[in-house]
């Protein structure tokens, strides 16, 4: 039996590690990751990926940041139909807010205290400095 495969596009190379532990977490294969260098480009791109026809799976991970996630999506592709062959997939603040909600999982695999980490990780100003902050201080 073969493995269901999706192709990815995501903001930025630091969003890959979480596309790929993600994806085999649910069980998926990953077809193809495209790294776009940042929110703009990744936003042009989106429009074409809803088009990409019932034999190409797309999901798209784009941060909200500070948007309303039902709100941008909106914007993005408006009424667009969830029908299995694109998804556009917006966690509430950054891609890296879902990695430090995880508080066990991510003070076990980066080595650093749990009591460092934010419970409410959607709530810090940018989470991907936080993260960054809490892995400088990793012990590995």
């Amino acid at each position: 039996m073969t493995t269901p495969a999706v192709s990815v596009a995501v903001e930025g190379e630091s969003d890959r590690g979480m596309v790929e532990a993600l994806l085999a977490h649910v069980g998926l294969g990953l077809e193809r990751v495209l790294v776009k260098r940042g929110v703009a480009t990744l936003d042009k791109l989106i429009p074409r990926l809803t088009q990409a026809g019932p034999h190409q799976h797309w999901v798209v991970f784009r941060d909200a940041d500070t948007h309303c996630p039902v709100e941008l999506r909106q914007r993005l592709i408006g009424a667009h139909p969830h029908d299995a062959s694109f998804e556009l997939r917006p966690p509430c603040s950054m891609t890296e807010a879902w990695l430090l909600a995880d508080t066990a999982a991510f003070a076990a695999y980066f080595m650093v205290k749990k009591s460092e980490i934010s419970l409410r990780p959607d709530d810090l100003p940018h989470a991907k400095r936080e993260l960054l902050h809490l892995c400088r201080a990793s012990r590995s």
